[in-house]
Formats: C-alpha cells, structure tokens, sequence
C-alpha cells in the first residue's frame, strides 16, 4: 500500500496512524473528535450566500436543505441531490464539519440544491433502518422538488461512504418499486461500502483486492471494519441487497452512476465491483480514483487532492443529469 507524502506526513505530524476502533462509543467519539479537529483547523466561516435550513417530517425525520444563490435569489430551477452521510450507519449526522463543507462546497459549485437525510443510526436501529429512513426522506425530496428550486425529473441520490452505499441502495429499491426511471435521475456514489468481506459471490472475488493490498489502511483498517460490522449489525445482514447493494441482481439497471474509490482504502474494490456491473450492463458510469490516498481522505485540508476531488464531484453533478437525460 502506497500513501502520498501529504498524507505520509500527517500521519508523522499525529505521532500515530489513524484508525476508528473500540466499542460504538469509541467509534462516536472518534468522529466527533475528527469533526471538531476538522473544525478548528480550517477555522474559516461558512458562506452566507449558501442558505441552510432544517425540515422536520411527521416522522420525526430532519432534512438539512442547501440552497445555493441561484435558486433563493434569483429562483433558478437546478438539480436537486438527496444526501447520506458516512459513519457505518452507527456515527455521523447532518452537523459533521467536513461534511457540512462538501454539500456546501457542491451547492455552489455544481450548482444544485442539497437535502442531507439525518438517519437513524445502529445499533439502536437496526439496519436496513438507516435505508428506509433515507427512502422516507428521498421521498418528501422528489414531492417538494418544485418548492425546494429543481423538478422532480433532476433529483438524484448522492452519499459518501456508508452512505454510498445507500445512494445506490435507495435507488435499487425504487427499481424493485418500478419508480426508479422517474425519482432516480443519476447517483454520485463517494467511497461506497457495498459488500461484506465475509460474504463474496464468486463472480466479484477477482475484482477485490483491496482488503489483502489494504488491509493496513488509515481509518478504516481490517480488523476495526469487521468489528465495526459487528457493532453495527451489518455482519448479521452480509447476504442482504438492502444493506450490502453490490448483491442486488438488479444492479446492471441502475441509472447513470458516478463512482468515487481511494487507492490505499480498504474499501476501494466495493466501488470497482459496481462499476464492473454497469460497464458489463452498458450502464453509463464514471469512476474517479485517487491512488495513494486512503478512506475520505478530502475531509482533510492538508491534502491538495481534496480539491480535485471536491471540483470533480461538483462536475458529477452536471454530468449524470445530461448522462440521464440521454438515456431517457
């Protein structure tokens, strides 16, 4: 496993390797501890011109809506992506810092308008919960599009890490509904986790790598993820499409699809097997890999590329929804 020296060097400047590890407490603290961190070092203030506010359904489910100038001034029509946060379904929530600066950093630049979905998290809620909480919120997203500065024919789902996973996930299950050509415009998938290590059909075994190459990785290290997935419950649910979407027979239909994967993370190949369906389906599908570089390694402002990545994906945006609209 090769790291650039960025990162070689921030990992001399921390004394240590960073890995989440321990009990799901430890897991919450060592986001929220990252977040905070995260927080104090770029310590610039948020735009103002990127409009933030909270939707609280029925449910009790919150929405954070992005809405960038264009649409709150001026009432331009722009896309709209329903967003999941990272985290392995047990941490994270619409107020962690780097991720709070993506969706801003995409409003502005792709443009569009963001709905980031506060799901409920595992273990307290088992998945697939974390799914079906954010198909509630996609829902009200693709009802209120007009009211919230797209149409209903631009939503599209987008989600880093875990929360990749479900922007593949929400979209499959829209598919098994019969819905998914009018509510799934395209899918930005960033870092997915799509497959359990210890569930593996046949066919993918060639495709995946990166748990042997990587297994020492930053962040997301062997031995912690398979503790992870048992503290979240992912383990007990490794033959299931709804939590792990690289099973789904069905995934050779999904619609245009933007792939994110890092060289040096231990997750890598969970992104290559999903694109090795939809190229095999003729799916068109886009996939960017940042060699050397480990799990959300653009969280961290001492790495360059983390622009790249941010500038790339604003581009995503723009490209599945002319990408959708010629396969429509």
């Amino acid at each position: 496993m090769k790291l650039t020296p960025e990162w070689q060097a921030l990992e001399v400047k921390w004394g240590q390797r960073p890995s989440l590890s321990g009990t799901v407490e430890d897991f919450r603290t060592g986001y929220d501890q990252l977040s905070l961190a995260l927080e104090a070092q770029e310590n610039t203030p948020a735009d103002p011109s990127v409009h933030v506010r909270d939707e609280v359904l029925p449910s009790g489910l919150t929405i954070r809506i992005y809405v960038p100038e264009e649409v709150h001034e001026r009432g331009q029509k722009l896309p709209i992506g329903v967003y999941a946060h990272a985290g392995g379904f047990t941490c994270g929530s619409l107020d962690n810092y780097g991720e709070d600066r993506l969706c801003r950093y995409l409003v502005q630049h792709a443009p569009c308008v963001l709905a980031s979905v506060d799901y409920r998290l595992a273990p307290e809620h088992p998945v697939p919960t974390q799914l079906h909480d954010y198909l509630e919120g996609y829902d009200w997203v693709w009802e209120h599009a007009e009211s919230l500065g797209g149409s209903k024919e631009t939503v599209f789902a987008i989600g880093t890490s875990c929360g990749g996973g479900l922007a593949l996930g929400v979209a499959l299950k829209y598919l098994e509904y019969g819905t998914m050509a009018e509510r799934v415009k395209g899918i930005i998938s960033l870092a997915p986790t799509t497959i359990h290590p210890h569930h593996v059909p046949e066919g993918f075994k060639r495709h995946i790598k990166s748990w042997e190459e990587n297994r020492d990785a930053p962040i997301l290290n062997y031995d912690s993820y398979i503790n992870f997935t048992v503290i979240n419950g992912t383990i007990n649910e490794k033959k299931n499409p709804d939590v792990h979407p690289a099973l789904h027979r069905r995934l050779g239909e999904l619609p245009p699809t933007y792939i994110v994967t890092c060289g040096a993370d231990l997750v890598r190949d969970d992104g290559t097997i999903v694109k090795a369906v939809l190229d095999h389906a003729g799916v068109p599908c886009k996939q960017d890999n940042y060699e050397a570089l480990p799990h959300l390694f653009w969280l961290y402002p001492e790495i360059p590329e983390g622009a790249v990545f941010k500038a790339n994906t604003a581009a995503a945006v723009n490209w599945i929804m002319k990408a959708g609209s010629v396969r429509q």
